[in-house]
């Protein structure tokens, strides 16, 4: 997952879900991951089917770095 907290109220967690194609059983999975990051005050974005990155060992971690960050006034 990656996680972005700008402040207390506005907290985003990108997750991927893996409940696809043959793989059918792991939507409850997904399902209850949102639905945890939601409990926890996050707005819950689920990506979509990341078994073609774990089946290459990779996931939201090998991305991360390609995502522009502007610089926050203090």
């Amino acid at each position: 997952m990656l996680v972005e907290i700008k402040n207390h109220d506005e907290k985003t967690v990108w997750l991927p879900s893996y409940g696809h194609g043959n793989w059918q059983e792991l939507q409850e999975t997904d399902r209850d991951n949102e639905a945890l990051w939601q409990r926890l005050g996050f707005n819950a974005v689920m990506l979509g089917d990341f078994h073609p990155f774990a089946e290459s060992s990779g996931s939201v971690h090998c991305i991360k770095k390609y995502i522009r960050r502007e610089e926050v006034p203090e």
